[in-house]
């Protein structure tokens, strides 16, 4: 067995030890995973974590882990482990994702492969178990490391590149140049420019040469860890190259421009590929859905997830217009669906601080194919719709589009009709600074809105409605309330109440009725008519914008619903390729039901996908005889529990003891 020398955290150069002994030193913490070791094998003193099948037999070696608590020693993570190598390019899987903006949620078929689990933390799942060294005959010391180029007790010395936290760039890589009493170094960048690194600053050490490397595919990295993998992706970004495979799984960066990529020739390209090697691209993982349908005659589903402004709503749209384009109809369906999208766009998208057109609702759209495998219908499904934007945004956000397309774009003759204005005028648009984005015209998205409900069949009676109701909701956020006594008000702003009423064919004085009162009856009594509970003018203002929302989340079902006839009802649907887009978990200043309940979904969601491709991945493992360890994450299923379990007496205590967080967190842990 070969021999080892290794450089304890005291900075002493101890050996020489076999391989049992040097997983007891890491074990006890006499040396850690970024300590330097050597064997007559090796040409120079290397980082233990540089020798991964060394470091997997280290960890394998060792006993059973003591309480850390307890015993006081440092315990290391599970053994990584290394699949089978799988070929590149494989077709996807019924299941399969696109990711987008880098997040890496799931592990991948290839033969060194690390995944990010809902943490954000990078794990190890597949490493070759197989050693590399050679044992020599006669057993040599190593030449001793230079003392006076190294910090006692670092892990690099002079020289070496390091990586290093920026508050800027995140994470960049740098030459050794000097070191600090303090335990900090110097570090020189690759632009020439020297940064002092303070301790806990240092992210690890690289390889020089790996920073030339060119790679589509992060699987095929030498170096797997954290920061290369970001390196890897900041640098294709940079040069606009937004897509990168990960095996099966396809990341997308926003790029926040249009990029000349989803041309009809270079759709055309990626159709007729064949063999030859493109650049990583969405259009792949639609083509690799359609031809795993065909060739297996089996439904797929692609998965469209990330973070809120990572561009997910783009890359639907490029998979639904590449499927259009290569499967077709006899019933023209397929423009249809593409029509669909200016439409759900308009009263489902808005401007958000990360994105100008950010989707506000999650949507599950399924294409239905015959036996000749031609589109012949499709069912929108959406849930979630984000109705409190309709009388409230954020700062630098805005509400959904249609209603500043409805103000920009509308004709004189619709204007009069309606009673519009600038958008400055309505309270529910002139809350937010950005009412005019750079390089979106509204006026002109109003045209192609209006262009493609004819598209789907929608007549203009029904979408003079339509926008009528939307007009009657802007109308609507102006009346305003004034108290005349306690516990009572009055609309002091009437022309906007008349100007509502009539748009929404009902007589003002119920409608004002119906806002500054409300009704209570005793429970059990049908005769009973109720008594009539006046309300403050606070009361009325909520009870004003709970109706708003309710008028237009109810106005976004039915445009749903028309869209979905439009597409027509199949007599035979054989398959199906599901594409589904979910809006991004984002927590806000102020956080309503509504966005708990978003972020539940976002989270329920992230729990089914790594349940699902982890367990995929270690069945492949077992029916293919290969050693592993199961790979950890945060789980945080413990939480969606607290969520699931909570029933109404613990939402009304919840209301009561809000603002006590001393009291309330204890109490939801019972």
């Amino acid at each position: 067995m070969s021999s080892w020398f290794y450089v304890s955290v005291a900075g002493a150069q101890t050996g020489p030890v076999d391989e049992p002994q040097l997983a007891a030193a890491l074990l006890q913490g006499l040396l850690t995973e970024g300590s330097f070791v050597w064997n007559p094998s090796l040409p120079s003193w290397v980082p233990l974590n540089s020798i991964p099948e060394l470091l997997f037999r280290l960890r394998a070696a060792q006993p059973p882990k003591p309480d850390s608590a307890s015993m006081g020693v440092k315990v290391f993570p599970d053994a990584p482990v290394r699949s089978r190598p799988k070929p590149m390019g494989a077709a996807i899987q019924p299941g399969a994702a696109l990711m987008a903006a880098g997040a890496l949620t799931s592990p991948l078929e290839s033969s060194e492969e690390k995944t990010l689990n809902s943490s954000g933390k990078f794990s190890l799942f597949g490493i070759s178990s197989s050693g590399v060294f050679r044992s020599p005959a006669e057993e040599r010391k190593p030449a001793p490391l230079p003392p006076a180029e190294e910090k006692p007790g670092a892990v690099f010395k002079k020289g070496d590149w390091i990586w290093v936290k920026d508050p800027v760039e995140a994470i960049i890589p740098g030459r050794v140049s000097n070191f600090f009493s303090n335990g900090g170094c110097q570090v020189e960048l690759l632009n020439k420019h020297v940064k002092n690194v303070s301790k806990s600053d240092f992210l690890g050490t690289l390889n020089p040469a790996n920073l030339e490397e060119e790679i589509s595919d992060l699987v095929m990295l030498e170096d797997l860890s954290p920061a290369f993998i970001l390196y890897t992706l900041k640098n294709r970004f940079l040069h606009k190259q937004i897509y990168t495979y990960v095996g099966t799984i396809l990341v997308s960066v926003n790029p926040y421009e249009r990029l000349a990529i989803y041309s009809p020739q270079i759709m055309e390209n990626y159709r007729n590929r064949g063999v030859s090697e493109l650049p990583p691209h969405i259009f792949v993982t639609a083509d690799n859905a359609f031809q795993r349908m065909i060739d297996l005659e089996l439904s797929q589903s692609i998965i469209i997830s990330g973070e809120s402004g990572a561009g997910k709503t783009e890359a639907t749209k490029q998979c639904l217009q590449y499927i259009a384009e290569f499967s077709g109809s006899d019933a023209n369906v397929e423009q249809r669906i593409l029509s669909a999208n200016p439409v759900l766009e308009a009263f489902g998208n808005s401007k958000t601080v990360r994105n100008n057109n950010s989707s506000r609702f999650g949507k599950y759209i399924e294409i239905f194919f015959d036996r000749y495998f031609q589109i012949c219908g499709a069912q929108n499904t959406n849930y979630l719709l984000e109705k409190v934007r309709v009388v409230k945004q954020s700062a630098q956000e805005r509400n959904f589009h249609i209603f500043f397309q409805l103000c920009l774009g509308a004709s004189a003759e619709q204007r009069d009709r309606w009673k519009l204005k600038h958008p400055k005028s309505f309270t529910y648009l002139n809350s937010t600074d950005s009412i005019e984005i750079e390089d979106v015209d509204d006026a002109h998205d109003f045209i192609v809105v209006q262009d493609a409900l004819k598209g789907l069949n929608i007549d203009s009676s029904e979408t003079d409605e339509v926008f009528q109701v939307v007009a009657a909701i802007l109308h609507l956020g102006n009346i305003e309330f004034k108290d005349v006594g306690d516990r009572k008000c009055e609309i002091h702003t009437l022309d906007s109440l008349n100007t509502c009423a009539s748009l929404l064919s009902l007589d003002p004085s119920d409608l004002s009725k119906a806002l500054t009162s409300k009704v209570f009856k005793v429970p059990g009594k049908e005769r009973d008519t109720g008594t009539i509970i006046s309300l403050s003018s606070q009361e009325s203002a909520d009870s004003r914008d709970a109706l708003s929302k309710f008028l237009y989340d109810k106005l976004f079902d039915w445009l749903v619903h028309r869209v979905n006839r439009a597409f027509g009802s199949p007599k035979e649907k054989c398959f199906s390729i599901g594409i589904l887009d979910i809006f991004g978990f984002e927590v806000f200043q102020v956080n309503s039901f509504e966005q708990l309940c978003i972020n539940y979904t976002n989270e329920k969601l992230q729990q089914n996908f790594n349940a699902t491709t982890f367990a995929h991945e270690e069945q492949l493992y077992i029916a293919e005889g290969i050693d592993f360890t199961s790979v950890q994450y945060v789980d945080n299923q413990p939480v969606l529990d607290l969520i699931e379990k909570v029933n109404l007496m613990y939402i009304s205590t919840c209301n009561a003891l809000h603002r006590n967080l001393q009291v309330f967190c204890p109490f939801l842990m019972k």
